[in-house]
């Protein structure tokens, strides 16, 4: 969970560089009095989900905001998850005095709604497979963790998966058809290939993972430690994980997301002279360095959420700031160069050209920072690079050039 004012995990990160910038005023908006806890996105459509229990809905990225309510809440609800595929929306709530969770389901973007789970315990988080949705949740009188499945159609249960271990779902993904992903609030990352009726986990750490994404076919794995944060990334489907970085500031971070171009949106929040201090950071090379392109006092940050459109933060007490002049793209950039790649994303090859100057060396790097092609040329402006043998993903090109250095992203196929 991300209340900050309950659970803030204190960091100390060290960044490489850091940067900061002004950009165009942010735009403020105030929706009413509760936390703004996450956001969602699916084709267009884009909600964000508030404790105790709201939601609001938007049909155009963000730019004007619909509030929606789902049926027969109890007073003390709260909204633990909300999901949006398409215009279908998941949403499950929780009543800490009946001490129950149900799960609703709507096809119409929150206008009508199916009751399709109604059981004791917290569900954390759901998902929608096909004509079922899948959740995780801990049974505290029998000390089982289960994982299970509700039919859109019948809202018959079935248990895929129950442990005793201690083996908490903290986060959950299903990344295609038979492939799902888990992390876990013991350090482990699960990963089950039988639509998860049998799983396998590693440890990669002490900490918990309470966010997973996958963009451009990487899964992105973010989890936060006792001291610090650490992230993951797998391009084999959850089989293997290289750990990127692990960036320490003196703040507390309280979320984290990535844009489609692999670009890091981090939150801190700090208190200074007795005040909230947060600071929204970038970083476009995996964390390395970083750029802050907010910080204003009194507003305590809780959310993150970025598109085509603007990025978006939300605070605890019910604003939503966007800016739109934040571009995606942050490619390094030098005056009178005409720099190309070409075709991006590739399966077997790529081709470089600059018709300004000539090319003097050429390197690739992964995610992970590793350079896995390094080779001086023969300062032509024009050179063909053979990349059938890179395994499928998202790396750095960096050239050496009478210019200076140019970095530019790649997608291998």
């Amino acid at each position: 969970m991300k209340n900050i004012f309950y659970k803030i995990i204190i960091i100390i990160l060290v960044f490489s560089n850091i940067h900061s910038s002004s950009y165009a005023e942010w735009k403020e908006s105030k929706l009413g009095e509760f936390f703004v806890f996450d956001f969602a996105h699916s084709e267009g459509e884009t909600i964000f989900y508030g404790r105790p229990n709201v939601f609001f809905t938007s049909a155009n990225e963000g730019r004007n905001w619909y509030q929606k309510s789902y049926p027969n809440p109890y007073p003390d609800d709260y909204i633990t998850y909300c999901s949006i595929n398409q215009n279908k929306i998941c949403l499950v709530a929780y009543s800490k005095i009946q001490l129950k969770s149900r799960i609703y389901y709507s096809e119409d973007s929150g206008e009508n709604w199916d009751t399709v789970a109604n059981m004791p315990g917290a569900i954390p988080l759901s998902a929608v497979n096909g004509d079922s949705i899948v959740f995780p949740y801990v049974d505290s009188k029998l000390n089982k963790s289960f994982l299970t499945r509700a039919s859109l159609i019948s809202h018959n249960l079935d248990t895929l998966y129950s442990t005793t271990t201690g083996t908490l779902f903290d986060s959950f993904l299903i990344v295609n058809d038979t492939t799902w992903v888990s992390g876990t609030m013991n350090g482990m990352m699960g990963i089950s290939r039988d639509r998860g009726k049998t799983w396998s986990f590693q440890l990669l750490n002490n900490g918990r993972f309470p966010r997973l994404r996958v963009v451009n076919n990487l899964i992105w794995a973010f989890s936060q430690l006792e001291i610090g944060m650490e992230n993951y990334f797998s391009n084999d489907y959850g089989k293997t994980w290289k750990k990127i970085i692990t960036s320490y500031v003196q703040f507390a971070a309280n979320d984290i997301c990535i844009d489609k171009y692999n670009n890091l949106y981090l939150i801190l929040n700090n208190i200074v002279n007795g005040m909230w201090s947060p600071s929204l950071m970038k970083s476009t090379d995996n964390g390395q360095s970083w750029e802050e392109i907010f910080n204003k006092t009194n507003y305590v940050l809780t959310s993150v959420y970025v598109n085509d459109y603007a990025v978006f933060l939300g605070t605890y007490d019910g604003k939503i700031l966007w800016n739109d002049a934040i571009t995606s793209v942050n490619e390094d950039k030098t005056d009178n160069i005409e720099f190309s790649i070409f075709p991006n994303p590739s399966s077997n090859f790529i081709s470089l050209e600059d018709k300004n100057q000539e090319i003097k060396n050429i390197k690739i790097i992964d995610l992970a920072g590793l350079t896995l092609f390094d080779c001086e040329t023969d300062n032509n402006t024009l050179h063909k690079i053979n990349t059938s043998s890179l395994p499928s993903g998202i790396y750095f090109i960096v050239l050496k050039t009478s210019h200076g250095l140019q970095k530019l992203k790649f997608i291998k196929s």
